[in-house]
């Protein structure tokens, strides 16, 4: 049978709960496979790898050390995984753009509004 686009189309809109079911079962079933293939193709390390890691910082964030769900972080510039950090310091860092100078001047900022 031939692929039919405005069958598969019809198919889709009809059985929207079916779908969603199917996709729930098959990532439930194959989460641990999925996350394995994502860190190791993103980031290069193993499932193994992520939880070494996240053993040794005891489950928590390498910066703010909240026990939060916990994201790889890596260096944009070499891809050199750095450690697992929390979404908001790792969004933190992104949005900074992982610059050293621009982090010290934020800390000075806060220093100095504390101490007025």
């Amino acid at each position: 049978m031939a692929y039919d686009a405005e069958y598969y189309r019809q198919y889709c809109i009809n059985n929207k709960e079916r779908i969603k079911e199917y996709k729930s079962n098959y990532y439930n079933k194959n989460k641990r496979l999925l996350k394995s293939k994502e860190l190791f193709k993103k980031y290069g390390i193993t499932l193994e790898q992520y939880k070494v890691m996240l053993d040794s910082q005891n489950g928590q964030c390498k910066i703010c050390h909240k026990s939060e769900v916990l994201y790889v972080d890596h260096c944009h510039e070499t891809g050199k995984v750095r450690g697992l950090l929390c979404n908001t310091c790792n969004m933190g860092l992104g949005h900074l753009g992982d610059d050293l100078t621009i982090l010290q001047s934020a800390v000075q900022y806060l220093q100095e509004s504390l101490s007025q």
